[in-house]
C-alpha cells in the first residue's frame, strides 16, 4: 500500500494535481478530508482499521463538497454497489492508465459520475439476470417527466453529461438541470446512486 500511494502521488503530479495529502488507512482518510477538504478523495476499499466503505460514509457526511472516487482492485459488484450507495460518485479500477485515472478525477471534480465501462457492463448483466427487479415506486412514476426517465437510462448506461446531450439532442446545462430533479424526485446523492436505482427497478 505505502508503495502504490507513493506512485500514485507521484503519477497524479506529473498528470498536473496538487496531492495535499494521503492516507494509510481510513481513519487517517476521514480526518485528514475534514481538515483539508479536498475537492477529490482517491479511496482504496481494502484499508486497515476502517473499511473503505465506512471511511466513505463518513467523508461524504462530513464534507460533502468532496467528492469521493473509489481506486480498488476490486470488480466485485457487491464492492461497487456498496461505495456507490456509501455516497462514492464513481468506481475505477487500479489496472486503468494513467490517461483514464487523470480523467476520472477531472470528471470526478466536476461533479460527473466516474464508472469503468467494465464495472458498468457487469452492474447491468447482475440487475438483468439477478432475478425479478423492483418496479418504479407509484410516486417516482408520477414525478419522473418522461425526458427524466430518458436521462435516468442513460446514466445507468454511464454515459457522461456530454455524451446524455447528445444523444438526446439537448445542451449540456439542460442534461444537468434533469440529473439534478431525477436526484431530487429519487432522494439520492449523486448520479451513481441513481445508475443502481435504475437497475434494481428494471427500467432499462
Amino acid at each position: 500500500h505505502d508503495i502504490f500511494r507513493c506512485a500514485l502521488r507521484g503519477l497524479l503530479k506529473e498528470q498536473g494535481f496538487e496531492v495535499v495529502a494521503d492516507a494509510a488507512d481510513g481513519w487517517d482518510a476521514v480526518r485528514l478530508a475534514k481538515q483539508l477538504s479536498p475537492d477529490v478523495v482517491s479511496m482504496d476499499l481494502d484499508m486497515p482499521g476502517m473499511t473503505g466503505v465506512e471511511a466513505i460514509e463518513r467523508i461524504v457526511r462530513s464534507v460533502p463538497s468532496t467528492q469521493v472516487l473509489v481506486l480498488t482492485g476490486s470488480a466485485d459488484e457487491t464492492d461497487v454497489v456498496d461505495a456507490i450507495m456509501a455516497g462514492a460518485c464513481g468506481y475505477m479500477l487500479k489496472q486503468c492508465s494513467p490517461e483514464e485515472l487523470a480523467a476520472g478525477i477531472r470528471a470526478a471534480a466536476d461533479g460527473e459520475s466516474v464508472i469503468a465501462p467494465s464495472i458498468a457492463t457487469k452492474l447491468i448483466r447482475r440487475f438483468r439476470l439477478g432475478g425479478p427487479t423492483e418496479k418504479l415506486s407509484e410516486a417516482s412514476e408520477r414525478t419522473l417527466s418522461p425526458r427524466e426517465v430518458e436521462v435516468l437510462k442513460l446514466l445507468a448506461r454511464a454515459k457522461d453529461t456530454t455524451e446524455i446531450a447528445t444523444e438526446l439532442f439537448l445542451s449540456p446545462k439542460t442534461v444537468k438541470n434533469h440529473i439534478a430533479s431525477i436526484l431530487h424526485k429519487l432522494e439520492v446523492a449523486n448520479r451513481l446512486e441513481a445508475a443502481v436505482y435504475a437497475l434494481r427497478r428494471g427500467i432499462i
